[in-house]
């Protein structure tokens, strides 16, 4: 037997958790008919500044049931980047990080060559000499 519910809309594929997951394909019904509802989402497409209707909305959902909190507006924007924090975060700590080695390989580089022409004059090889008649090593 299949349950008698209204479907109230279907969408081609939709993302429901993150940004990066696959599509998945949904219908969308009455939450009067979902009985083990927990939380709504609401979507509002405008062309004006969106934290403009904020105000609105909350009145308009007061309106229809004082009952109903609304909560933790957001605009689609500030979901997504929400989303992609961590990535994000690594992307930049990874590159700085990549950044770092590169500067240190440099500053290495120049310290190797500086101390090879000081210690040996441009003399060919590079390393610990024998200093005459004190009987020490060093550069």
């Amino acid at each position: 037997m299949t349950p008698n519910i209204t479907i109230v809309g279907v969408v081609k594929d939709t993302k429901q958790s993150h940004v990066r997951d696959g599509s998945v394909a949904y219908i969308y019904y009455p939450y009067s008919q979902d009985k083990r509802l927990t939380g709504m989402t609401f979507y509002v497409r405008t062309q004006q500044d969106p934290l403009l209707l904020a105000n609105g909305l909350r009145g308009e959902v007061q309106h229809l049931d004082a009952n109903l909190p609304v909560y933790d507006l957001k605009t689609f924007e500030r979901v997504v980047n929400e989303d992609l924090f961590a990535e994000r975060m690594v992307a930049g700590l990874s590159a700085s990080f990549g950044g770092l080695a590169a500067l240190l390989a440099a500053l290495g580089s120049t310290a190797f060559w500086r101390t090879w022409w000081w210690s040996e004059r441009g003399r060919l090889g590079f390393g610990w000499r024998w200093e005459q008649g004190r009987g020490m090593c060093g550069f």
